[in-house]
């Protein structure tokens, strides 16, 4: 009996081992996919900062005046990273800044290079639909072009439609840190008026929010743009003729299309300056409220020392009262005591002398 029932418990024993197997075995698993994950997430970060740096060398380039090595670089980078907004951010904003930079009078080389920044922002667009980076960048262009064409209103148009409220799980955080991303190397992104501006958003939904917003205004914007153009255009135009600076027909329609062109720019121009003055004046707004945060904790701190130090010194003075009046009282008990023994000492003497 005791042997069949050692062979029961160690049965028994086998059987109860084989759970505990399962949990240790399970707790491996569960351990090597967090380390998978982290891994996983660390190769990510690197990935995004040698992009980052790369995008940052490539518009170094632009900024010394080599804009053709700009551009090859970030041409490498975009064959490597299709589908990565920051390099079609970069790659745009160089064309971009460039056609910005290229003067009214010189109508041939301001269309050309709008037109190439124009295609460039499209191709961001098919390449990265999802990244509100690129849309807001999409829409930038089309207002700083020179009476865009329809066809970019419409672009425009479905761009804006798929603007977006991040929820759980959108690309938000993302559009968030590339816009930071692009910040870092593009000086002029928080002055991009269709752009929130980085220094009011506190976190990626603010962001996304803010950007949703402002693209839905685009459009409108747009087209009061090229009313008021057309509107100064036409002002232009009848100074023109009254200055007699108008010969023929054609004369007259390609003085038209450029002071359409010039009155739109300037509008463009007007609206943009306004927008920067207004951050720039928010921004000294913030630094100024933190600035009288900062002096109101200064001013705390030092009253909270005054009185610290104020009851320091009162208890130290309490302190020496009290060892004052100790020693005080110890005095006195010490008179006493030589009083007292004088005087029993004198009434031994006379009762001597009695005696």
């Amino acid at each position: 009996m005791a042997r069949s029932d050692s062979k029961r418990g160690s049965a028994g024993g086998k059987k109860g081992a084989a759970p505990a197997n399962a949990a240790s075995s399970h707790a491996g698993d569960s351990s090597g996919t967090t380390c998978a994950i982290a891994d996983a997430a660390a190769a990510q970060k690197a990935k995004e900062k040698e992009i980052r740096l790369e995008c940052a060398k490539a518009f170094a380039c632009y900024k010394k005046g080599n804009v053709r090595q700009g551009a090859k670089d970030l041409e490498k980078l975009l064959k490597a990273h299709p589908n990565h907004p920051l390099p079609h951010y970069a790659y745009v904003r160089i064309s971009h800044k460039v056609a910005l930079g290229t003067s009214a009078a010189n109508r041939k080389f301001l269309e050309k290079a709008f037109k190439e920044t124009r295609d460039r922002a499209k191709a961001a667009l098919v390449a990265c639909p999802d990244s509100l980076v690129i849309r807001l960048l999409f829409a930038q262009v089309v207002m700083d072009t020179p009476l865009p064409p329809t066809d970019d209103h419409v672009a425009l148009r479905a761009a804006i439609d798929d603007a977006h409220v991040p929820t759980e799980g959108t690309a938000a955080p993302a559009d968030f840190k590339h816009a930071k991303a692009a910040a870092s190397f593009d000086d002029d992104h928080v002055a991009l008026p269709l752009f929130p501006d980085l220094r009011e958003c506190v976190d990626s939904k603010a962001y996304a929010s803010e950007a949703a917003d402002m693209m839905k205004a685009t459009l409108p914007t747009i087209c009061e743009v090229c009313r008021e153009a057309e509107g100064l255009g036409a002002r232009a135009l009848m100074s023109l003729r009254a200055n007699g600076e108008t010969s023929s027909p054609s004369e007259e329609s390609a003085l038209r299309a450029q002071t359409l062109v010039e009155s739109y720019i300037k509008m463009r121009d007007n609206r943009h300056n306004r927008d920067r003055v207004l951050r720039h004046n928010r921004a000294q707004g913030r630094e100024q409220e933190r600035q009288r945060k900062r002096n109101e904790e200064e001013a705390l701190k030092r009253a909270k020392a005054r009185e610290q130090e104020a009851a320091e010194r009162a208890e130290e003075r309490a302190a020496e009262a009290a060892i004052e009046a100790a020693e005080a009282a110890e005095s006195g008990l010490a008179r006493v005591s030589v009083s007292v023994n004088g005087a029993h000492a004198g009434g031994d003497k006379a009762g001597d002398k009695a005696g």
